[in-house]
Protein backbone atom coordinates (compact mmCIF):
# COMPACT_ATOMS: atom_id res chain seq x y z
CA UNK A 1 0.00 0.00 0.00
CA UNK A 2 1.54 2.93 -1.31
CA UNK A 3 1.03 6.76 1.05
CA UNK A 4 1.25 8.44 -2.06
CA UNK A 5 -1.15 7.98 -4.89
CA UNK A 6 -1.44 8.75 -8.68
CA UNK A 7 -3.93 11.43 -7.42
CA UNK A 8 -0.88 13.20 -5.37
CA UNK A 9 1.40 12.86 -7.78
CA UNK A 10 -0.87 14.21 -10.71
CA UNK A 11 -1.53 16.98 -8.01
CA UNK A 12 1.91 18.25 -7.66
CA UNK A 13 2.64 18.07 -11.19
CA UNK A 14 -0.18 20.30 -11.82
CA UNK A 15 1.19 22.72 -8.73
CA UNK A 16 4.66 22.91 -10.92
CA UNK A 17 2.90 23.26 -14.53
CA UNK A 18 0.58 26.15 -12.74
CA UNK A 19 4.39 27.91 -12.37
CA UNK A 20 4.81 27.67 -15.49
CA UNK A 21 3.06 30.40 -17.69
CA UNK A 22 4.07 28.58 -20.97
CA UNK A 23 1.79 25.50 -19.74
CA UNK A 24 -1.51 27.09 -19.71
CA UNK A 25 -1.68 26.46 -23.05
CA UNK A 26 -3.05 22.73 -22.21
CA UNK A 27 -4.49 24.11 -18.67
CA UNK A 28 -6.58 26.35 -20.07
CA UNK A 29 -8.52 23.14 -21.93
CA UNK A 30 -9.25 21.22 -18.21
CA UNK A 31 -13.16 21.38 -17.41
CA UNK A 32 -14.07 23.73 -14.20
CA UNK A 33 -14.86 20.87 -12.16
CA UNK A 34 -10.81 19.88 -12.27
CA UNK A 35 -10.06 23.68 -11.65
CA UNK A 36 -12.14 23.79 -8.46
CA UNK A 37 -11.15 20.82 -7.22
CA UNK A 38 -6.91 22.20 -7.67
CA UNK A 39 -8.01 24.99 -5.37
CA UNK A 40 -9.43 22.95 -2.63
CA UNK A 41 -6.50 20.76 -3.07
CA UNK A 42 -4.30 23.48 -3.37
CA UNK A 43 -5.77 25.17 -0.04
CA UNK A 44 -5.99 22.08 1.84
CA UNK A 45 -2.42 20.95 1.14
CA UNK A 46 -1.29 24.18 2.66
CA UNK A 47 -4.17 24.21 5.84
CA UNK A 48 -2.32 20.44 6.17
CA UNK A 49 1.34 22.20 6.23
CA UNK A 50 0.28 24.51 8.63
CA UNK A 51 -1.43 21.83 10.84
CA UNK A 52 2.03 19.91 11.13
CA UNK A 53 3.81 23.11 11.91
CA UNK A 54 1.55 23.67 14.83
CA UNK A 55 2.15 20.14 16.41
CA UNK A 56 4.61 20.88 18.90
CA UNK A 57 2.55 24.14 19.75
CA UNK A 58 -0.35 21.54 20.83
CA UNK A 59 1.80 19.22 22.49
CA UNK A 60 2.81 22.24 24.97
CA UNK A 61 -0.41 23.71 24.92
CA UNK A 62 -1.69 23.23 28.47
CA UNK A 63 1.90 24.66 29.37
CA UNK A 64 1.42 27.63 27.58
CA UNK A 65 -2.88 28.24 28.89
CA UNK A 66 -0.91 27.63 32.30
CA UNK A 67 1.49 30.78 32.16
CA UNK A 68 -1.00 32.50 30.35
CA UNK A 69 -3.61 32.08 33.13
CA UNK A 70 -0.96 33.33 35.86
CA UNK A 71 -1.68 37.01 34.69
CA UNK A 72 -5.18 36.71 36.22
CA UNK A 73 -5.41 37.52 39.72
CA UNK A 74 -9.40 35.63 39.75
CA UNK A 75 -10.68 33.19 37.97
CA UNK A 76 -14.66 31.79 38.84
CA UNK A 77 -17.08 30.30 36.56
CA UNK A 78 -20.78 30.01 37.44
CA UNK A 79 -23.42 27.06 35.35
CA UNK A 80 -25.93 25.28 35.97
CA UNK A 81 -27.54 22.59 34.08
CA UNK A 82 -30.85 20.33 34.54
CA UNK A 83 -31.04 17.29 31.85
CA UNK A 84 -33.34 14.07 32.13
CA UNK A 85 -30.66 12.23 30.31
CA UNK A 86 -27.15 12.38 29.39
CA UNK A 87 -25.86 13.59 26.14
CA UNK A 88 -23.18 12.06 24.16
CA UNK A 89 -21.20 13.56 21.71
CA UNK A 90 -19.37 10.62 19.59
CA UNK A 91 -17.30 11.32 16.24
CA UNK A 92 -15.80 7.34 14.56
CA UNK A 93 -17.16 5.39 17.91
CA UNK A 94 -15.16 7.80 20.00
CA UNK A 95 -17.13 9.49 22.94
CA UNK A 96 -15.48 12.83 22.87
CA UNK A 97 -18.25 15.00 24.71
CA UNK A 98 -20.05 14.32 27.41
CA UNK A 99 -23.03 16.38 29.09
CA UNK A 100 -25.26 14.90 32.62
CA UNK A 101 -22.93 13.07 34.46
CA UNK A 102 -19.39 11.71 34.02
CA UNK A 103 -18.64 9.32 31.84
CA UNK A 104 -15.05 7.88 29.50
CA UNK A 105 -15.08 10.75 27.18
CA UNK A 106 -12.27 13.32 26.52
CA UNK A 107 -14.56 15.78 28.58
CA UNK A 108 -17.72 15.26 30.61
CA UNK A 109 -19.56 18.01 31.76
CA UNK A 110 -22.24 17.56 35.19
CA UNK A 111 -23.30 18.94 37.98
CA UNK A 112 -20.70 17.55 40.06
CA UNK A 113 -18.27 19.26 37.61
CA UNK A 114 -15.48 19.18 35.17
CA UNK A 115 -13.68 16.33 34.19
CA UNK A 116 -11.20 16.12 31.48
CA UNK A 117 -9.46 12.43 30.22
CA UNK A 118 -6.58 13.05 28.26
CA UNK A 119 -5.92 11.27 24.63
CA UNK A 120 -3.44 8.81 25.19
CA UNK A 121 -5.38 7.01 28.53
CA UNK A 122 -8.41 6.92 25.72
CA UNK A 123 -6.21 5.51 23.20
CA UNK A 124 -4.40 2.98 25.57
CA UNK A 125 -6.58 1.91 28.85
CA UNK A 126 -3.00 1.08 30.64
CA UNK A 127 -1.57 4.55 29.68
CA UNK A 128 -4.70 5.99 32.69
CA UNK A 129 -2.24 5.17 35.81
CA UNK A 130 0.14 7.83 34.17
CA UNK A 131 -2.32 10.33 32.50
CA UNK A 132 -4.79 10.31 35.16
CA UNK A 133 -8.39 12.46 34.74
CA UNK A 134 -8.01 15.96 35.45
CA UNK A 135 -11.40 16.76 37.73
CA UNK A 136 -12.77 20.12 38.66
CA UNK A 137 -15.56 19.97 41.27
CA UNK A 138 -18.29 22.75 40.48
CA UNK A 139 -18.13 23.85 44.54
CA UNK A 140 -14.49 24.57 43.31
CA UNK A 141 -15.57 26.37 39.67
CA UNK A 142 -16.18 29.85 41.81
CA UNK A 143 -12.59 30.72 42.50
CA UNK A 144 -10.22 28.87 39.96
CA UNK A 145 -7.02 30.67 41.55
CA UNK A 146 -6.06 28.14 42.81
CA UNK A 147 -6.74 25.50 40.12
CA UNK A 148 -5.12 26.90 37.23
CA UNK A 149 -3.34 23.65 36.16
CA UNK A 150 -6.24 21.89 35.79
CA UNK A 151 -7.99 24.78 34.41
CA UNK A 152 -5.27 24.91 31.51
CA UNK A 153 -5.77 20.77 30.80
CA UNK A 154 -9.76 21.56 30.55
CA UNK A 155 -9.29 24.59 27.82
CA UNK A 156 -6.69 22.50 26.21
CA UNK A 157 -9.09 19.44 25.77
CA UNK A 158 -11.57 22.51 25.06
CA UNK A 159 -9.39 23.55 21.87
CA UNK A 160 -9.16 19.76 20.26
CA UNK A 161 -12.57 19.29 20.40
CA UNK A 162 -12.98 22.42 17.89
CA UNK A 163 -10.41 21.40 15.70
CA UNK A 164 -12.25 20.03 13.52
CA UNK A 165 -14.57 22.54 13.20
CA UNK A 166 -11.81 25.61 13.00
CA UNK A 167 -10.34 23.13 10.08
CA UNK A 168 -13.38 23.34 8.21
CA UNK A 169 -14.43 26.81 8.41
CA UNK A 170 -10.41 27.53 7.48
CA UNK A 171 -10.55 25.53 4.35
CA UNK A 172 -14.11 26.71 3.49
CA UNK A 173 -13.02 30.39 3.83
CA UNK A 174 -9.75 30.06 1.50
CA UNK A 175 -11.47 28.02 -0.98
CA UNK A 176 -14.74 30.84 -1.45
CA UNK A 177 -12.00 33.57 -1.48
CA UNK A 178 -9.45 31.84 -3.56
CA UNK A 179 -13.00 30.73 -6.19
CA UNK A 180 -13.65 34.48 -5.89
CA UNK A 181 -10.57 35.92 -7.14
CA UNK A 182 -10.43 33.65 -9.66
CA UNK A 183 -14.18 34.88 -11.17
CA UNK A 184 -13.25 38.46 -11.00
CA UNK A 185 -9.64 38.33 -12.30
CA UNK A 186 -11.16 35.46 -15.00
CA UNK A 187 -13.63 38.92 -15.94
CA UNK A 188 -10.68 41.12 -16.00
CA UNK A 189 -8.87 38.80 -18.34
CA UNK A 190 -11.65 38.18 -20.74
CA UNK A 191 -11.36 41.88 -21.14
CA UNK A 192 -7.97 41.92 -21.41
CA UNK A 193 -7.65 39.68 -24.41
CA UNK A 194 -10.36 41.49 -26.33
CA UNK A 195 -8.21 44.46 -26.43
CA UNK A 196 -5.67 42.47 -27.58
CA UNK A 197 -7.58 41.30 -30.02
CA UNK A 198 -7.27 37.09 -28.17
CA UNK A 199 -10.24 35.02 -29.15
CA UNK A 200 -10.68 33.91 -25.84
CA UNK A 201 -13.86 33.16 -23.75
CA UNK A 202 -15.16 33.46 -19.81
CA UNK A 203 -14.27 29.51 -19.70
CA UNK A 204 -10.77 29.66 -19.80
CA UNK A 205 -10.25 32.39 -18.78
CA UNK A 206 -11.19 31.17 -15.33
CA UNK A 207 -9.33 28.22 -15.65
CA UNK A 208 -6.49 29.65 -16.20
CA UNK A 209 -7.20 32.07 -13.51
CA UNK A 210 -7.69 29.22 -11.07
CA UNK A 211 -4.32 27.96 -11.82
CA UNK A 212 -2.41 30.81 -11.61
CA UNK A 213 -3.66 31.34 -8.07
CA UNK A 214 -1.07 28.85 -6.92
CA UNK A 215 1.35 31.67 -6.52
CA UNK A 216 -1.02 33.72 -4.81
CA UNK A 217 -2.58 31.15 -2.27
CA UNK A 218 0.77 29.03 -1.19
CA UNK A 219 2.41 32.97 -0.47
CA UNK A 220 -0.55 34.32 1.36
CA UNK A 221 -1.57 31.26 3.68
CA UNK A 222 2.18 30.56 4.56
CA UNK A 223 4.14 33.65 4.51
CA UNK A 224 2.56 34.85 7.67
CA UNK A 225 2.55 31.81 9.81
CA UNK A 226 5.98 31.61 9.58
CA UNK A 227 6.83 35.30 10.05
CA UNK A 228 7.56 36.15 6.92
CA UNK A 229 6.64 39.73 5.26
CA UNK A 230 5.87 39.54 1.62
CA UNK A 231 4.47 43.19 1.08
CA UNK A 232 2.19 42.34 -1.51
CA UNK A 233 4.37 40.98 -3.85
CA UNK A 234 2.45 37.78 -4.15
CA UNK A 235 -0.14 40.11 -6.13
CA UNK A 236 2.11 40.97 -8.36
CA UNK A 237 3.45 37.92 -9.01
CA UNK A 238 -0.27 36.47 -9.51
CA UNK A 239 -0.88 39.39 -12.34
CA UNK A 240 2.44 38.69 -14.03
CA UNK A 241 1.68 34.53 -14.19
CA UNK A 242 -1.85 34.87 -14.92
CA UNK A 243 -1.24 37.74 -18.02
CA UNK A 244 1.54 36.15 -19.51
CA UNK A 245 -0.29 32.46 -19.53
CA UNK A 246 -3.07 34.39 -21.49
CA UNK A 247 -0.84 35.76 -23.52
CA UNK A 248 1.44 32.68 -24.24
CA UNK A 249 -1.75 30.27 -24.24
CA UNK A 250 -3.95 32.73 -27.28
CA UNK A 251 -3.38 33.52 -30.65
CA UNK A 252 -5.12 36.11 -32.49
CA UNK A 253 -7.96 35.16 -34.53
CA UNK A 254 -7.75 31.96 -32.82
CA UNK A 255 -11.58 30.32 -32.94
CA UNK A 256 -10.46 27.99 -30.54
CA UNK A 257 -11.04 29.28 -27.26
CA UNK A 258 -13.82 27.48 -25.51
CA UNK A 259 -11.99 24.19 -24.24
CA UNK A 260 -14.94 22.43 -23.66
CA UNK A 261 -15.09 18.63 -24.39
CA UNK A 262 -11.29 19.10 -24.84
CA UNK A 263 -9.19 15.87 -23.64
CA UNK A 264 -6.63 17.20 -21.53
CA UNK A 265 -2.82 17.14 -23.14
Amino acid sequence: MFLISHKDIKFAVTVAESLNPFSYSHLRHRNVLESLSYIFSLVFACIFILSAYYVPSLISMDSRIYSELGKFERIGVSYEMGMKEPVDASFFGISILRFGDKGNSLLSISDDGISSRSVFCMALSPLCRVYRDSEMPASDMNDLSGRKKELSLLMRNAFLLALPGIFMSVLIYFVVKYIAISAFFAVLGLVFSRLMRFELNLYSSFVMSCYSITVLAIPQMLSGNFGISLFGMEWLFFLALFISGLMFSSKKGDKDGSGRGTKNK
